[in-house]
């Protein structure tokens, strides 16, 4: 089994760098294959790298969760 692919998208540039420093441990486990501050760019490389798992902030005047399942293409 591969490692599991991840795209990090938050406002916060700091949460992050964080989130990514955090996985960095795991490198037997996780890829991760991008980290956005902005929300299309993030689902643009969700659906381009096909990752497993997208881990998204809050984006005030954004997308809700319901809205954005609609942009992400389940493999």
């Amino acid at each position: 089994m591969g490692k599991i692919k991840i795209v990090v998208s938050d406002q916060q540039p700091f949460m992050i760098d964080g989130i990514i420093g955090f996985l960095g441990h795991y490198p037997d486990l996780y890829e991760v294959v991008g980290g956005y501050k902005d929300l299309k760019k993030a689902i643009a490389e969700c659906n381009k790298s096909a990752a497993q798992i997208f881990i998204l902030g809050e984006f005030a005047g954004g997308m809700m969760g319901s809205e954005l399942i609609k942009w992400v293409k389940i493999a």
